[in-house]
């Protein structure tokens, strides 16, 4: 099943003039990347079907028909090594930032109308409660957070060949960004927002910190057991049924719970909740978020 009741475009004519509604700051577009030019797998397709919930909404497709992967040398790099996956986080933040509306990953599935957040200047989620989301960007034309993020892929320099689990993920030196291998664009919302809204604290709850605002993970992320989410992002935390174990008993179990739409979608939210609870003892902002909550000393960014 294609997506047939919202429009679906890769020319950036079809969305330069489209302008936020009476009493909005955010139009209503829909961006997502794709590139390599496959054709996107069944489940992917599920997700984007899901999307049809966004009535009045343009889908705008970036890839490589109206990508020039020359902006600077992140992009260049990264389109060199086939890193297509981190060419997207900088393009996400390019869509939204020249002409304004939604990124959506493309394992992002829909659960109710955007509707009610474009009148935000810009909304992200926490991914985990001590770090940002990057799978889903809401955000008006030019706001001044999303610039700040665009100049740090500007100023960005790949250390290959570092571990980023034994020290620092980013470090500035000559106006310089050098990151330590591919880092997740989680690691860099979550990097400059500490760094630029002193006021934002890694504790999973609603903040409007004045170019933006924030909401819990269970809104975005993870969803809620009684259906408030927008949507849930199924990359992290989606309760797959692996072909290659299909007779295991908790395949059996999933298959059955499979049959109920419904009762599937409330127990992949609790596996889920539990999942990114112990993940998020990995994040390298884990530490800062405890400091944060105890009230003592702050770790070094």
């Amino acid at each position: 099943m294609m997506l047939s009741s919202i429009r679906q475009t890769t020319d950036v004519n079809e969305i330069k003039n489209i302008v936020p509604e009476a009493g909005n700051e955010i139009p209503k577009i829909i961006h997502y990347c794709w590139f390599g030019g496959k054709p996107l797998p069944e489940d992917l397709q599920k997700c984007l079907d899901s999307w049809e919930k966004l009535h009045g909404y343009t889908i705008m497709r970036w890839d490589e028909s109206n990508c020039s992967f020359d902006e600077n040398d992140f992009v260049r790099n990264t389109y060199r090594d086939r890193q297509l996956g981190f060419i997207g986080d900088y393009y996400r933040l390019k869509a939204v930032y020249e002409y304004g509306g939604i990124y959506l990953d493309t394992d992002v599935k829909v659960n109710r109308s955007f509707d009610g957040l474009l009148h935000h200047k810009a909304f992200l989620n926490f991914i985990f409660d001590c770090s940002v989301g990057s799978a889903i960007i809401g955000s008006k034309k030019g706001n001044p957070l999303i610039k700040g993020l665009l100049d740090m892929y500007d100023k960005t320099v790949i250390v290959k060949g570092a571990d980023k689990r034994k020290g620092k993920v980013f470090e500035f030196k000559d106006d310089k960004l050098f990151v330590h291998g591919y880092a997740t664009s989680n690691y860099y919302y979550t990097y400059y927002i500490l760094k630029h809204y002193p006021d934002f604290v890694l504790n999973n709850k609603y903040q409007d910190l004045g170019d933006f605002v924030i909401y819990p993970k269970e809104f975005f992320e993870i969803g809620s057991l009684l259906g408030k989410h927008y949507a849930v992002h199924l990359c992290a935390g989606e309760w797959r049924i692996k072909t290659d174990d299909s007779k295991s008993i908790k395949n059996r179990v999933k298959k059955a719970l499979k049959k109920n739409q419904k009762v599937f979608d409330l127990v992949q939210i609790i596996v889920r909740k539990r999942r990114y609870d112990r993940l998020k003892k990995d994040i390298p902002f884990y530490e800062y978020s405890l400091a944060q909550k105890k009230g003592s000393a702050l770790p070094e960014l």
